[in-house]
């Protein structure tokens, strides 16, 4: 997912990669449930490659990281039992097609928590006023530093990782996550980054 700038070119399939970094921002404060991890929009890996367990995973283009080639908004509910099993679902999807895979996934994974790198702006728009009726609110944690996509300057939105727990509800947690250093932004990771990001897991995360 990426909001491109004026004039910019879209890329083919809406395949913006996530960054490793953001990723590892999430599990700052979020530790991923035990069992199956799902992940429908997977590209090249980069959540599966930051985030150690077993998952399922899907793409509309055939490429080495993942499991099953084809459309996660096609699947019938029980062709895949795994999914059914899923502790969680952690994907950047295709914006423009952001709310039908929040509601495929609920849906097809119905015990799992949802969790989405997401515009911000995804809160505001009145359109998706059903959806949050629907699915509930989710926990927002915010990225401080805008992301780049592409490799080629940061993004032109504000980003956040969405967290939506099995049982719906009607209110969630606002969590600002920690500024990233630019050494870890262009690729770079340290032993002393490694070290401080592992004492900041052990802080208690959002209360569900």
């Amino acid at each position: 997912m990426s909001s491109t700038n004026r004039g910019a070119e879209r890329r083919l399939d809406d395949a913006y990669m996530t960054p490793g970094w953001c990723v590892r921002r999430l599990l700052d404060v979020w530790p991923p449930p035990a069992g199956l991890l799902a992940e429908p929009c997977v590209g090249e890996g980069r959540i599966v490659k930051e985030i150690h367990g077993q998952w399922w995973t899907m793409d509309v283009r055939e490429l080495p990281e993942m499991n099953h080639v084809g459309d996660f908004l096609a699947i019938m509910p029980g062709t895949f039992q795994q999914l059914e099993e899923a502790a969680a679902v952690v994907t950047n999807p295709p914006y423009s097609l952001a709310e039908e895979f929040i509601r495929s996934a609920r849906i097809l994974c119905p015990h799992a928590e949802l969790v989405f790198l997401l515009r911000i702006a995804f809160l505001a728009s009145v359109s998706r006023l059903k959806l949050w009726q629907d699915i509930g609110t989710p926990d927002v944690y915010v990225l401080p530093n805008r992301p780049s996509f592409t490799g080629h300057g940061t993004d032109s939105a504000d980003y956040a990782w969405f967290r939506w727990p099995v049982e719906k509800r009607e209110a969630g947690c606002l969590r600002i996550l920690k500024e990233t250093s630019k050494e870890e932004r262009a690729g770079r990771r340290t032993e002393a980054a490694d070290v401080a990001a592992e004492a900041t897991r052990k802080e208690v995360p959002c209360s569900s």
